[in-house]
């Protein structure tokens, strides 16, 4: 097992049997924190940030706010997990697999042509509406906590976060909800775009810290 092989190109999946172990756990932060650091020089994961962040300060001055340098990258945070906890949907892996997917394949989850998903709603549509008129639903991303800290990170560093941690939570020695946490000037603000509010995570009797090695 190597952490630090290059992430898989566009079409490609890598598969690696990890044994159900504290080692293979740890081999699943390390592979993280590689698609983080390599995810955020991605062409469309930094347009993606950028465009994110731009309307995250856009927004801000319309409603009054004064941008300065000591609120700046707090605004753009906001925008940040606003825009990941808006298109993402928590879908858990199956047993015994963990599914890592790089920033940029996340992303492209949002471009499904609407002939496509139609070929897998209709059927659902058909089911569960039962003749009542219903919309077709957005496309998000789905996945894991691991994904969704995966997703967050990695946007954040595309525009600059450099002090980034991911926090590993869980009970009885087992580990098993991931959430990240950027520094933001003098203070490190939780981000869990599974939450509906910047700040936010669930609550564990254990938590492990580590760092995304810029």
């Amino acid at each position: 097992m190597n952490a630090g092989e290059p992430l898989p190109k566009k079409g490609e999946i890598d598969r690696t049997k990890l044994p159900n172990t504290m080692e293979g756990i740890r081999f699943e932060i390390a592979r993280i924190s590689k698609y983080i650091v390599d995810g955020c020089k991605d062409p469309l994961v930094i347009f993606t940030a950028q465009k994110i962040a731009g309307l995250a300060l856009g927004t801000a001055r319309q409603l009054g706010q004064k941008v300065t340098d000591k609120n700046r990258e707090l605004i753009i945070l906001k925008g940040l997990h606003a825009w990941g906890h808006a298109n993402f949907e928590h879908i858990s892996n199956p047993p015994n697999v963990e599914i890592i997917k790089t920033p940029a394949r996340m992303i492209r989850e949002l471009e499904i042509p609407e002939e496509f998903a139609r070929a897998f709603w209709d059927p659902i549509r058909e089911s569960m509406a039962k003749g009542k008129k219903v919309g077709l639903p957005k496309p998000r991303i789905t996945g894991s906590s691991g994904v969704s800290t995966t997703l967050i990170l990695t946007l954040a560093a595309a525009v600059g976060f450099r002090f980034l941690q991911m926090k590993f939570g869980g009970q009885e020695g087992c580990l098993h909800y991931l959430w990240g946490c950027v520094n933001v000037g003098d203070r490190w603000v939780d981000v869990d775009i599974l939450m509906s509010e910047l700040g936010e995570h669930p609550v564990f009797e254990q938590c492990e810290l580590i760092g995304i090695p810029f």
